[in-house]
C-alpha cells in the first residue's frame, strides 16, 4: 500500500483538514456553527485517542488465526520458518537486535522459539533496506545467531520491500513444496496468509505481537487519550483495506 494511502489512513490529517476548513470559513460562518463544530471535532480527536474505536476492528483481525500450536505438528517433518521484516535502524555502535524495530525483533524471538522446537527447521530471515544500506534480512539474521541459531540454519531473502514481495520472494528462492511457517504481528497474519497462498506457498499462521489481551483487567486508563491508538487504528484500517482488495480480486 503507498505512503500517501497509509498517511491518510491516519485520523491526524482528517482533524488538520478539519481546523482548516473551520479557519478558511471563519468569516463566513457564524460563531455557533464554528464552535459546534470545533466541539465534534475535539471529540473525535479524543474518541479516536481511546481504545474505543480501533480495538473493535483490531480485535477482528487478531482473531482470525489462532497462536500456533507446536504439539499438533509433526516432528520429525522439514518446515521453512520465515520472520517477516517490519523496520530496523542503523547505527555502527549497536549490536544487531538493538538494530531492528520491537515489531521485527518480537516477529524474531517468535520464529526462533518456533525453530528450537521444530528440529527439521531453517529460519527465513526477510526484507531489504528501503535506504540502500545492510537489508534487513542480515541484520535479522545476525541477530539470530547472536541469539544461538547457528549461521547454516538460517536463509536471508534481501529482495523484499512488502509483504507481497517477501512472500514472492520466498516462493522464488525456497519453491512450494515445504510448509513455511509464516511468523508475524497478528494484525498483519490476515493479509500476509493471502500473499503467500496467492504465491502459491504452503503456509501455516504462527501469529505474534498481540495488540489485545484479552485476559487483561479493564482500568479506567483506557479512556485516557494516548496517541498511540491513531497509529493502531491506522494499522487496522490498512490491514482491513487490504483485505477488501483481496476480495476484490476474487470477485473478477
Amino acid at each position: 500500500m503507498s505512503t500517501i494511502v497509509t498517511f491518510f489512513l491516519h485520523p491526524m490529517p482528517w482533524f488538520g483538514i478539519g481546523f482548516f476548513i473551520l479557519w478558511w470559513n471563519r468569516k463566513k460562518w457564524n460563531r455557533l456553527t464554528i464552535k459546534r463544530m470545533l466541539y465534534v471535532l475535539f471529540l473525535l480527536m479524543y474518541l479516536f485517542a481511546t481504545p474505543l474505536f480501533s480495538r473493535f476492528l483490531v480485535q477482528k483481525l487478531e482473531d482470525k488465526y489462532p497462536p500456533i500450536d507446536l504439539n499438533a505438528l509433526p516432528k520429525g517433518q522439514a518446515y521453512h520458518i520465515i520472520a517477516l521484516g517490519a523496520g530496523q535502524g542503523y547505527d555502527d555502535r549497536l549490536p544487531a537486535n538493538s538494530l531492528l524495530s520491537s515489531t521485527t525483533l518480537i516477529r524474531l524471538v517468535e520464529a526462533i522459539r518456533i525453530y528450537m522446537q521444530l528440529p527439521n527447521s531453517m529460519l527465513v530471515t526477510s526484507a531489504n533496506s528501503s535506504i540502500n544500506r545492510k537489508p534487513q534480512a542480515i541484520v535479522a539474521k545476525e541477530a539470530a545467531i547472536s541469539l544461538g541459531v547457528p549461521e547454516n540454519k538460517i536463509f536471508p531473502i534481501i529482495t523484499a520491500l512488502n509483504t507481497q514481495q517477501e512472500a514472492e520472494g520466498y516462493v522464488k528462492a525456497l519453491g512450494k513444496e515445504t510448509t513455511v511457517i509464516v511468523v508475524t504481528s497478528a494484525i498483519h497474519m490476515p493479509r500476509a496468509m493471502e500473499w503467500f497462498r496467492r504465491s502459491g506457498a504452503k503456509p501455516l499462521a504462527a501469529p505474534t505481537d498481540y495488540l489485545i489481551k484479552k485476559q487483561n483487567d479493564v482500568s479506567w486508563k483506557v479512556f485516557l487519550p494516548n496517541a498511540n491508538f491513531y497509529k493502531e487504528w491506522q494499522n487496522a484500517l490498512k490491514e482491513q483495506i487490504g483485505l477488501w482488495y483481496f476480495n476484490f480480486l476474487s470477485d473478477k
